[in-house]
């Protein structure tokens, strides 16, 4: 062209995008992981966590990692991340956003130990929590809590019904205000023992000698016993409801056994007491004798009685047996004979008027001797006058002792000899008759 030319100075402007990071804030619970929630955009869509001692998963370099906290972290109760971009290329400068994640203790909280009350006994509840607003509440149970159920230290009544459970169970549960964290329960268990209900049984009237069988029961519950009191021996032991109880010789000497059962569970329930006494009547002390134990056919004796029993007791019944099958009951025979040869068991027993008797045996007390038999023989039989000589030989039984001759002619032999000599008158004629006691 004709026209002079004229240069033209064009200029280009690139523009950078500006990098963008954003988080907010967090709050979790003690033991929770964080979820963050971090965001890069704009020039670069890269960067990484920074700060926390934690756990990153999968690592630092992703914006929506989750995070574990420790230990430390959790008491501070808080811990500060930095997510920053990383140098975008241009003149933008790399960016950054720092957060807190606020971390929550969980509510703490005991409804205290176990319990065992007896039946008709009220729950005093000592429940603890560690926890900044809010309230923990009583619940379970067909019970009342006494003043309500959101005191720690609430009364629970039971429900009459709940006296026959094994078990009752309580919960004390956190009514947190925060959503931060769960609420959470813990429980405790009632146990309530039924109260044990005995009888020591009836009082016995026993005889001196004897022993008491025992009636003990429980009436209601369950529960072991134990006898006390005695000052004698239970068989098969004093824990035995029915034992045997022999009686010391204090308590016969007093005339009465005092006995308490008592009951011995171990449950919340105060044991329960019966008291019992029972009398020890006196028996006899039985004396008697003879005037005469010992003698010939006939032997009639006279027996006595002697027998005494002690305290306001008496003596209401005799009976005796006499050893040959005669017996004699009431009272005490004037008089009794004993014909036959032998020795005699004679046995009294004597009954007082509380039935207590007791009995004597004497044995061979009375005794018959056998009456001995006389004979004797005579050579020579007849006597020549010439030689008037008689050779008496005896042949009495063998248990005589004594040989008392008479001769007939006025003579007698009194010596202690079996076998006598004699010589007759020689003067005359004569029949003699001799005579053999012994």
């Amino acid at each position: 062209s004709s026209c002079p030319c004229t240069p033209i100075t064009i200029a280009v402007i690139k523009f950078f995008e500006m990098t963008v990071v954003t988080a907010s804030d967090l709050s979790i619970c003690a033991g929770d992981i964080v979820r963050l929630n971090g965001k890069i955009t704009g020039g670069t869509k890269k960067g990484k966590w920074i700060g926390g001692l934690g756990t990153f998963i999968p690592d630092r370099y992703k914006s929506d990692a989750l995070y574990i906290p420790t230990s430390l972290e959790i008491d501070s109760g808080k811990v500060l991340l930095t997510l920053m971009s990383e140098d975008p290329s241009g003149p933008c400068n790399r960016k950054s956003k720092t957060i807190t994640v606020s971390i929550k203790q969980p509510p703490k909280i005991y409804a205290g130990a176990d319990q065992i009350i007896c039946s008709g006994g009220l729950v005093q509840l000592n429940g603890t929590v560690n926890m900044g607003l809010g309230t923990a509440i009583w619940s379970g149970g067909k019970g009342t809590f006494n003043p309500n159920n959101t005191d720690n230290k609430a009364i629970y009544i039971p429900f009459k019904d709940e006296e026959n459970a094994e078990y009752i169970t309580l919960f004390y549960t956190s009514h947190s205000l925060s959503s931060i964290c769960k609420d959470v329960s813990d429980t405790v268990r009632i146990k309530i023992d039924k109260k044990s209900y005995l009888s020591a049984g009836s009082s016995m009237n026993i005889c001196d000698g004897t022993s008491l069988k025992l009636d003990g029961s429980v009436i209601s519950g369950k529960t072991g016993v134990l006898w006390l009191g005695g000052t004698g021996i239970f068989t098969p032991g004093a824990n035995d409801l029915k034992a045997l109880y022999k009686p010391s010789v204090l308590e016969t000497a007093k005339g009465k056994v005092e006995l308490l059962l008592v009951s011995t569970s171990g449950s919340a329930c105060p044991p329960d007491t019966s008291r019992i006494a029972h009398i020890i009547n006196p028996v006899p002390l039985i004396q008697f004798g003879v005037d005469m134990p010992k003698a010939c056919p006939p032997h009639c004796a006279v027996f006595f009685d002697s027998t005494t029993i002690a305290g306001n007791s008496s003596i209401e019944k005799l009976e005796w047996d006499f050893g040959d099958g005669r017996k004699a009951n009431g009272v005490t025979p004037k008089q009794v004979c004993f014909d036959v040869p032998g020795t005699y068991d004679i046995k009294l027993t004597a009954v007082s008027n509380n039935k207590c008797s007791s009995t004597l045996k004497k044995e061979k007390f009375v005794e018959t001797y056998k009456k001995p038999l006389a004979s004797f023989s005579i050579d020579p039989n007849p006597v020549s006058a010439l030689n008037p000589l008689v050779e008496f030989s005896d042949e009495s039984s063998s248990d005589v002792i004594s040989w008392k001759m008479e001769f007939g002619d006025g003579k007698l032999d009194y010596t202690n000899k079996k076998n006598k000599i004699h010589v007759y008158p020689k003067e005359f004629a004569a029949t003699y008759i001799a005579k053999l006691k012994v």
